[in-house]
C-alpha cells in the first residue's frame, strides 16, 4: 500500500519527467499507394514502437521487443503493477509515472528508449487489448476480426481491404480481451455481447466451454464525411470556392484557414 500511496502522490507531481509515450503522438504517415501490387508498403503507428508492413494480402505488425535481460526486469515490474495499478485520469501518464516509481524502488535506471517500450507493453498488457491494441491505433484500420484462437486476426484496411495479419491469439489472450472489453463496457460477459469499446462497435461471441469457437468483431465508428458534391448540393459551400481551392492545390500552394481568414 505504501508503494500505491507513493504513486498517487507523485502522479500529480510536475517534477517527474513525463510524456515519453502517447498513442496520439502518432506522426503523419504520409501518402500511401492506392494499391499494393508487388510493392511493400511501410509505415509507423508509433515511431520506434509499432511498425506496419503490408505486402499483397498480408498485414505484418512489428512491435518493439525486449532483450533477455529487459524481459526479466519487465517481469519484476509486472509483479509490482499487479499490486498497485489503479489508473485515473490520463491512463498513459499514470502508467508512466507508476513505472518510474517502481524503477526507483528497484534502484534501476533505464534509457528513454527502454522506458518507451516498458510503457507501451504495460499499457497493452494491463489496460489495452493485448496485441490487438496496436491494430486499434492504426488510423487506416476500419475493422478487426478474430474467428477464434489459433487463427490469424484479420483487419479491414481503408485502402487495401481485408488483410490477414501475423497475429494469432492464444486461448488465454482471447479470454483476456473478452473480459477487458466486458469490464470497459460495463456489461456481463454473456455468450453474445454487443457493446461499444471506446470508438469501436463490438460484437462478441463467447464460448466458455469451447474457446476455439469464440470470436469477436470490432468496427470503427467513422462519422460520415460529405463529399465536395454533397456540400455544394447542401449549399454549404460555393462551386467557385471549390474551384479556387482546386487551383491553389494544383499550383502547389499552401493554404491555412483560421475562422474567417485564409492565409496563402
Amino acid at each position: 500500500m505504501a508503494l500505491l500511496q507513493e504513486i498517487r502522490e507523485k502522479f500529480f507531481s510536475p517534477a517527474l519527467e513525463q510524456g515519453l509515450f502517447r498513442f496520439h503522438d502518432v506522426k503523419e504517415v504520409g501518402e500511401l499507394p492506392a494499391q499494393v501490387g508487388d510493392a511493400v508498403v511501410h509505415y509507423d503507428i508509433v515511431p520506434d514502437l509499432i511498425h506496419v508492413e503490408i505486402q499483397k494480402r498480408a498485414y505484418l505488425l512489428k512491435e518493439a521487443v525486449l532483450l533477455d535481460e529487459e524481459v526479466a526486469l519487465y517481469k519484476e515490474i509486472c509483479q509490482a503493477l499487479f499490486q498497485v495499478l489503479d489508473p485515473q485520469g490520463d491512463v498513459e501518464e499514470y502508467i508512466e509515472k507508476s513505472l518510474r516509481v517502481i524503477l526507483s524502488e528497484l534502484h534501476v535506471q533505464v534509457s528513454q528508449t527502454l522506458m518507451r517500450k516498458l510503457i507501451y507493453l504495460a499499457y497493452k498488457d494491463f489496460i489495452g487489448l493485448d496485441r490487438v491494441e496496436a491494430l486499434l491505433q492504426d488510423p487506416f484500420i476500419l475493422g478487426v476480426r478474430s474467428q477464434g484462437h489459433s487463427r490469424a486476426v484479420e483487419v479491414h484496411h481503408v485502402l487495401y481491404g481485408v488483410l490477414s495479419t501475423n497475429i494469432v491469439l492464444s486461448a488465454h489472450s482471447l479470454e483476456r480481451i473478452f473480459r477487458r472489453i466486458s469490464l470497459t463496457c460495463g456489461a456481463p460477459l454473456d455468450s453474445q455481447l454487443v457493446c461499444r469499446y471506446k470508438s469501436w462497435d463490438v460484437r462478441l461471441s463467447y464460448r466458455r466451454d469451447e474457446p476455439v469457437l469464440s470470436s469477436f468483431v470490432l468496427k470503427k465508428d467513422v462519422p460520415p464525411y460529405l463529399s465536395p458534391l454533397d456540400m455544394v448540393v447542401r449549399q454549404q459551400v460555393s462551386v467557385e470556392m471549390f474551384a479556387y481551392l482546386w487551383m491553389l492545390i494544383e499550383d502547389g500552394k499552401n493554404v491555412c484557414c483560421s475562422k474567417d481568414s485564409v492565409f496563402l
